[in-house]
């Protein structure tokens, strides 16, 4: 199977508690270097919906970044309702720039629901954002 059609193995990754709560592991797939493409998957998907566009954008020269949020998959399942809420999902996904070293993500891909997380991180977090002119 050539390198672009093989979907990364998953990766923990801690976050740090964040303003929505406290702290979460992901399962993260990531593949590749260069700008950070970050994909965020809809209800009721994983990352694996991404299997296809993680590979192919990596060997494209992209940082191709596609974590199971909070709930999903192999990442951490907390007990209350609360710690699913667009903040909670949102500082997630800032959380995960900052622990991956993560200065701005070229490209925000999503499914479904995550048009609303990204749209507050956008408000949360600008620099996260490459803005072309």
């Amino acid at each position: 199977m050539p390198v672009a059609d093989r979907f990364p193995a998953p990766t923990p990754v801690r976050l740090a508690p964040t303003a929505g709560g406290g702290a979460v592991t992901l399962s993260v797939h990531e593949a590749g270097r260069g700008p950070a493409i970050v994909f965020c998957h809809g209800f009721p998907d994983l990352a694996y919906s991404w299997r296809h566009q993680v590979p192919a954008l990596a060997a494209a020269g992209y940082r191709a970044i596609a974590p199971d949020q909070r709930g999903y998959g192999a990442s951490d399942r907390p007990d209350a309702v609360e710690a699913y809420g667009l903040t909670e999902l949102t500082g997630d996904m800032v959380a995960l720039l900052d622990t991956l070293d993560v200065e701005r993500a070229g490209h925000w891909v999503q499914q479904e629901y995550p048009d609303a997380v990204t749209a507050r991180i956008l408000a949360w977090l600008p620099r996260a954002f490459a803005v072309r002119r």
